[in-house]
């Protein structure tokens, strides 16, 4: 008895917990414009691994994630303390990329074009759906015009799942 409540609880839970109160928001946007190396400025900088691009109106054209950034340009190690970093290198860890080398890129060219999207008022059930059936590992939160309002990552809902689970304990 009590595990089938816990199966209605969990259904409950996925079907009316609704995106907008699970999504990152404000989410960190990038303009498709942007030299490529502001990509990986904003991943150290801001702390996300997910980056909505978006047009000069801010509507969303596509994504980009650091997993994507990795296939593109390997980060190169830091291996002499004497490095010197004179702002033609951003530093990532114990490893760095060249601005040169990531500027060589164009974001439109490389990001990913086929983002999937939900409304605020989608649910958390309708986010895990999306994310396992399409193999990724974020959707965005958009309005009717597109524009981004936030963003639900694999560690959202792993964050979710852990506030669910300490308040159980």
């Amino acid at each position: 008895m009590n595990r089938e409540f816990n199966r209605g609880s969990t259904r409950m839970l996925l079907n009316e917990t609704k995106a907008g109160d699970v999504m990152s928001s404000p989410a960190k946007t990038l303009e498709v414009n942007s030299p490529f190396s502001k990509v990986e400025e904003m991943f150290v900088n801001q702390h996300v691994r997910h980056l909505p691009i978006v047009d000069s109106k801010g509507v969303l054209v596509g994504i980009i994630t650091q997993k994507d950034l990795y296939k593109l340009v390997s980060p190169r190690k830091i291996v002499e303390k004497t490095l010197s970093f004179d702002g033609s290198k951003i530093l990532d860890g114990n490893a760095y990329y060249s601005k040169e080398v990531l500027d060589a890129y164009i974001l439109k060219y490389v990001m990913t074009k086929e983002v999937y999207t939900l409304k605020v008022n989608d649910t958390v059930g309708d986010a895990i759906h999306s994310i396992v059936s399409h193999e990724i590992s974020s959707v965005v939160i958009v309005d009717d015009k597109k524009k981004v309002l936030g963003i639900i990552t694999t560690f959202d809902i792993i964050k979710l799942a852990d506030k669910i689970f300490l308040e159980n304990k």
